[in-house]
């Protein structure tokens, strides 16, 4: 997930447990937890530790929200991504929902082409060169081409944002409001940036 998703479900715990919380603190949690796979078990994990917390002064470890964030993740059935959907990771190749790889059809199309048709595939699998199977290649030299010469994109692993503090801060905020909403509370402004260890200069815009 991304540091913001993480800031957002971080700011559940500091706007719903009275403990000791400051810039550095929030910094070093979202850091852990951003790892985490699934933005939203995060803040349902978060969401479950306020409602049930008792012990005042005390902030939960960061051991202690994975650990409800993976009982969670125990209940909740993984999404099922459509490969067709999904690009690969630069390489040309990627997994399919049965485990096996197959050809890229955006990076790879040539040989998409080939996998898509049963004879093709026979062909290819006995030693056929691409050129031969009518896919839109040709071979020039010791290199395939395309036939119309548009070069295919490259896929690649995307990168993850970059989320500067400030972007941060306004997360924690809708995070901790929207605890405050949950609980029938109003949010305070002052209490947070106090809270957050805020600068007097600073400020959060929600």
């Amino acid at each position: 997930m991304t540091d913001e998703e993480a800031m957002r479900a971080v700011g559940r715990l500091v706007g719903g447990i009275d403990a000791p919380w400051g810039d550095a603190t929030v910094r070093e949690y979202v850091a852990q937890l951003a790892p985490l796979q699934h933005a939203a078990i995060l803040e349902q994990a978060c969401a479950e530790i306020v409602k049930g917390w008792t012990e005042h002064g005390r902030r939960p470890l960061v051991a202690e929200v994975a650990a409800v964030y993976y009982e969670i993740s125990k209940h909740v059935a993984p999404p099922v991504l459509d490969p067709v959907r999904v690009h690969c990771d630069g390489t040309g190749w990627r997994p399919a929902i049965d485990g096996m790889m197959t050809p890229c059809p955006r990076c790879n199309p040539a040989i998409a082409a080939i996998f898509a048709d049963p004879d093709k595939l026979a062909r290819w699998l006995d030693g056929a060169p691409p050129e031969q199977l009518n896919v839109g290649v040709e071979r020039v030299g010791h290199r395939l081409r395309f036939k119309d010469g548009v070069q295919p994109p490259r896929c690649s692993l995307a990168e993850a944002p970059v989320v500067d503090w400030q972007h941060g801060l306004r997360a924690a905020w809708k995070g901790y409001a929207a605890d405050c909403a949950e609980h029938g509370r109003e949010p305070s402004r002052k209490w947070f940036e106090k809270t957050v260890g805020l600068l007097a200069d600073e400020e959060v815009v929600s």
